[in-house]
């Protein structure tokens, strides 16, 4: 009797625990924390996204919810996105999933400080591509800023390659004209909105919407307040504007890396937070931009996009123009 009672009761224990494994999800069907897009990655792209989630752009399934909260405090906000980028750049081990009674902790950074090199004018399939080299064989992640009028349906790999390898895409005006007092755009400000949207159309078309850009470089950095206030992004200048620079034209390398990296007394004048403006155009600024990343990287830099850099450094975009986020 008490034989066939203690079979009973297994084969009920049986019966509930495979209706448990029915009705639950499993645990290797969850994605892990950090991961919202599912390809069992954690990188800039999953950053963006709850970035995007959080300033209501986009929407959200409930697994990719529960990944977003990648530091596992039940809250979804920019502090998720830090953590996810400094898994990104290797600052960190990925997050785990805790126990909800358990507080997550966390681990010091390898590199406190931050650049970010952009590069104008993007894309073409020479110095742009080196430049992508560049990014890869450094690991590094580097802003480009598009010409709407020059994307081509030719440029849909490189544009693809460009966001696989962590890189930012960011938005450069369809028509790369003056928006600066005395032009069409300065009478009305809408004409510069309904130029830089066309960019962005132009981008999504190719890899999607959720590849359109968060941050703007007005056109030859000549826009009218009213016409930047209307565009409504954070404006990405540099802490080089005034270094006589043109890379857009071949440079010196040695003089260019000089110039860029050092003041009048041979010291570094780089600092946590700044902002390169380049060109991918010509191939000195490639060479040069490699010695550059040499130098800051001994120096303990590290390279990161530009919208990496405000949430490192903790700093909320705003409608302003930067040279520097720290």
């Amino acid at each position: 009797m008490k034989a066939k009672w203690t079979k009973s009761l297994f084969s009920l224990l049986l019966a509930l625990a495979l209706l448990c494994s029915l009705l639950l999800p499993s645990a290797a069907a969850q994605r892990k924390p950090g991961d919202l897009d599912g390809n069992g990655l954690i990188n800039s792209r999953d950053a963006l996204l709850v970035l995007q989630y959080c300033v209501h752009l986009i929407k959200l399934d409930a697994q990719q919810i529960e990944a977003a909260d990648a530091d596992q405090n039940d809250k979804i906000n920019s502090g998720d996105a830090l953590t996810i980028l400094k898994v990104a750049v290797g600052l960190i081990d990925e997050p785990t999933r805790k126990p909800a009674t358990q507080k997550p902790t966390s681990a010091e950074p390898k590199v406190r400080k931050y650049v970010a090199f952009t590069f104008d004018d993007g894309p073409n399939t020479g110095a742009y591509v080196r430049l992508l080299d560049l990014a890869e064989n450094k690991g590094a992640h580097f802003t480009f800023f598009l010409v709407g009028s020059y994307i081509q349906d030719s440029h849909k790999n490189i544009l693809q390659r460009t966001v696989n390898l962590g890189c930012e895409l960011g938005n450069h005006s369809f028509s790369h004209q003056r928006m600066g007092a005395g032009t069409a755009f300065a009478s009305d400000p809408s004409l510069g909105v309904l130029d830089v949207q066309r960019c962005s159309d132009r981008i999504a078309e190719l890899i999607g919407d959720q590849h359109r850009p968060v941050v703007y470089r007005d056109p030859l950095l000549d826009s009218t307040p009213a016409v930047l206030d209307a565009i409504h992004m954070p404006i990405i200048h540099g802490c080089n504007l005034y270094s006589g620079i043109e890379d857009w034209n071949p440079q010196d390398v040695n003089n260019m890396v000089d110039k860029l990296l050092y003041d009048d007394k041979g010291n570094l004048k780089i600092q946590n937070g700044d902002i390169f403006l380049l060109h991918a155009i010509q191939q000195s600024t490639v060479d040069a931009t490699e010695i550059m990343m040499d130098i800051l990287a001994k120096e303990g830099f590290a390279f990161v996009t530009v919208s990496e850099l405000f949430a490192l450094n903790g700093v909320s975009p705003s409608v302003r123009k930067y040279n520097n986020i720290s």
